[in-house]
């Protein structure tokens, strides 16, 4: 390969893994902001707005660069269809676990079990993308699972009638938050080994699709929107930085960063997203909520090393 090749594939790596450490940065938001806005605006209606908004926004700014949409949808269908529908799976199961969730509390839980993503990814990495694993990736598997079997059973003594007990309650928003999990650490794969390896990646089309999703479920709720100066500031942050910049800037880095090193990095949101939360919501997390945090983040860094990326 030609030196100026190997400079501009090396460049492309550069730039694509700074901007998924933006995306990261922007996500340790989303379960703070998210709460705060479907308790203003309600569960679909806050997310339909941002969503479309930025959807109908990142397609704009596509079509103007690119004079048309034409590589947007001209994607290989495992891709378009594939990643885009975990995608947006992943959108309605993470909005909705965090909306639906019965008290503020229960927010940080959900979360917790969310960021259950990055050891979930590591571990499909070896069969989708043919990364080779250590025996260690099942023990690390087990603290990330570990956590968050505690944090379901952090309200009483830890046993299988407690958790048990904890899941029938309300399991809903615990559904959603391990299903979205699954979701998303299907779509950061399938993008890594369907996606163009560089250029224009569908992801306006995703965000426009999850609106569009998020919208049909709006139109059977019976939602009564409180529209505050603070809602307006919150739908705006959300739809600007962590909807229409953090994916934008995701897709572009599992298609052409350093996906290992970026799901590393990833270990630190669930600490960063719980402080966060904790302070703007006004909550106080336990020590087991702590120490289930702990776990995720312990069993993700075991993960970490217990995969050798595919190199080819």
């Amino acid at each position: 390969m030609e030196p100026e090749s190997q400079e501009r594939m090396r460049s492309t790596t550069v730039s694509g893994t700074v901007l998924g450490i933006f995306s990261l940065l922007f996500w340790s938001s989303t379960v703070a902001f998210g709460r705060r806005l479907t308790e203003d605006l309600g569960v679909w209606t806050a997310t339909s707005i941002a969503f479309i908004v930025a959807g109908l926004a990142s397609c704009l700014f596509w079509s103007v660069r690119y004079r048309g949409l034409q590589k947007l949808y001209c994607q290989r269908p495992a891709y378009l269809w594939g990643s885009g529908g975990f995608f947006i799976l992943y959108i309605v199961c993470l909005y909705g676990s965090i909306g639906l969730a019965g008290n503020r509390q229960q927010v940080l839980e959900v979360g917790i079990l969310n960021y259950l993503w990055p050891a979930l990814t590591l571990v499909l990495s070896v069969p989708i993308l043919g990364n080779r694993p250590r025996w260690t990736l099942w023990p690390g598997l087990l603290f990330a699972v570990s956590g968050g079997v505690l944090v379901l059973a952090q309200q009483g003594a830890l046993s299988w009638d407690t958790w048990q007990r904890n899941i029938t309650a309300q399991p809903i928003p615990y559904v959603l938050a391990l299903l979205g999990a699954f979701a998303w650490a299907l779509y950061s794969n399938l993008s890594r080994r369907y996606g163009p390896p560089s250029g224009v990646g569908a992801q306006p089309l995703f965000v426009l699709g999850a609106g569009i999703i998020l919208l049909v479920f709006r139109a059977f709720a019976h939602e009564q929107p409180s529209w505050t100066p603070a809602a307006y500031l919150m739908l705006a942050f959300t739809s600007i930085f962590t909807v229409t910049l953090a994916y934008a800037f995701w897709d572009y880095a599992m298609r052409t960063g350093k996906i290992v090193l970026l799901v590393a990095l990833s270990y630190l949101i669930p600490v960063l997203s719980t402080a966060l939360s904790a302070v703007l919501l006004g909550i106080k997390p336990g020590v087991v909520v702590w120490a289930a945090c702990v776990l995720v983040v312990a069993g993700a860094l075991v993960c970490r090393a217990s995969v050798i990326e595919d190199r080819g």
